[in-house]
């Protein structure tokens, strides 16, 4: 299961994909993402500039990540 997210999303509960369900990440050329472990950009965070194909040693964590922020250039 994926998601493809061209903005913030303030609560991942509120997107397909859903609350602490994220166990990578595909990060597009020129894009960074930054998980963060609570609800509207709060708590641990990981910044991504490159795919991940395991949370697990990062910040966040697997099945951990409740909101997301993107940039894209």
């Amino acid at each position: 299961r994926g998601e493809t997210f061209y903005r913030n999303a303030r609560s991942l509960g509120e997107t397909e994909i859903g609350n602490d369900t994220v166990r990578s990440v595909h990060v597009a050329p020129g894009c960074r993402a930054v998980l963060y472990r609570h609800n509207d950009y709060r708590g641990e965070s990981t910044l991504l500039t490159r795919d991940a194909e395991s949370l697990r040693f990062t910040a966040v964590g697997n099945d951990e990540a409740s909101s997301i922020e993107v940039d894209c250039r």
